[in-house]
């Protein structure tokens, strides 16, 4: 059933695509037995012209270029089908866990398998979401890995009226902000850590998770350079100017708050990927800071999108 806010979730499912107790010796015969499931669904009988061998090379495809193991021992083996209509789930529930490459090493001992048509990784990406949002809840997990049998886990998720979104937003594939520089930070310290994470630009977080301010590169180089450089076609004539003497005479007294910039993307996390490209391409932001009752949750930038989206 379709509505305002989603499709209902168990419309993708039935008893017989819940695999409870599966044992398996590793994440591919997992796989397997959740594809074969798939394979007597009536989502797949309705196709034509795919094969079981067809869509098991795609899984292993997709697999070997990154493990689907999404981390805190969840998994989300996918594959995008040319021509495959609708879109077919499988859950499984493991009797024991089993290592799946995951990128936080730990086991996997619930999996969700979904098959999309190849034009529509949205689709996908939707219900890994909501997968997602479901599994990070204790109690929800708690139920899954406990249940006696796969028809307690189908009435339940009938009963509670879970729904997919019928729009992609900053929700769905928004990263976690894992990197925290708080205003105080001596300038140093802030270099080094954006140094270590690799990253462009970095939020300015106070103790509560608010977000205050961004610092960036850009900020950093442009510290030591003074404003009429921006004006200036060429600088081969003062080759022995160095950029970075400000730099190095300010930056053990010089902290997070002196060089950040006011001026970022802060956004809630119902934004639609329009609007999320536009912040990150029409208005340049290097990054949108995904923003709930005040605090930073998320954040997504370029390489965040090419992930989720156009690598999904």
């Amino acid at each position: 059933m379709e509505n305002e806010q989603g499709t209902s979730l168990v419309q993708y499912l039935s008893p017989g695509q819940i695999l409870v107790g599966v044992e398996a010796k590793d994440s591919y015969d997992l796989m397997s037995q959740m594809l074969d499931a798939l394979v007597e669904s009536d989502s797949f009988r309705a196709q034509t012209n795919i094969s079981r061998d067809q869509v098991w090379r795609l899984l292993i495809e997709r697999e070997k270029k990154q493990s689907t193991g999404i981390g805190d021992g969840v998994a989300f083996p996918h594959g995008r089908i040319p021509g495959y209509k609708g879109l077919s789930i499988c859950l499984a529930i493991l009797k024991r866990p089993v290592d799946y490459g995951s990128f936080d090493g730990k086991p996997v001992q619930i999996a969700c398998m979904t098959l999309t048509p190849e034009e529509q990784p949205a689709l996908a990406l939707r219900l890994y979401s909501k997968v997602a949002e479901l599994l990070a809840d204790e109690a929800i997990r708690s139920f899954f890995l406990s249940a006696a049998d796969a028809r307690l886990i189908y009435n339940y998720l009938r009963k509670k009226e879970f729904t997919v979104e019928t729009i992609l937003t900053a929700r769905d594939i928004m990263r976690p902000q894992l990197l925290r520089i708080p205003p105080e930070m001596p300038l140093r310290d802030a270099a080094h850590l954006m140094m270590r994470h690799r990253v462009e630009a970095a939020a300015v977080l106070e103790k509560d998770g608010r977000i205050v301010g961004m610092i960036t590169c850009d900020d950093i180089f442009r510290y030591g350079v003074p404003e009429f450089f921006s004006h200036l076609q060429s600088v081969a004539f003062i080759r022995e100017f160095d950029p970075f003497e400000k730099y190095f005479l300010n930056e053990r007294k010089a902290c997070a708050r002196d060089l950040m910039s006011k001026d970022f993307a802060a956004l809630p996390p119902e934004t639609t990927m329009l609007e999320i490209v536009f912040a990150l391409t029409i208005q340049n932001y290097p990054k949108v800071y995904v923003v709930k009752a005040g605090q930073c949750i998320g954040v997504i930038d370029r390489a965040v999108v090419l992930d989720r989206i156009i690598n999904f």
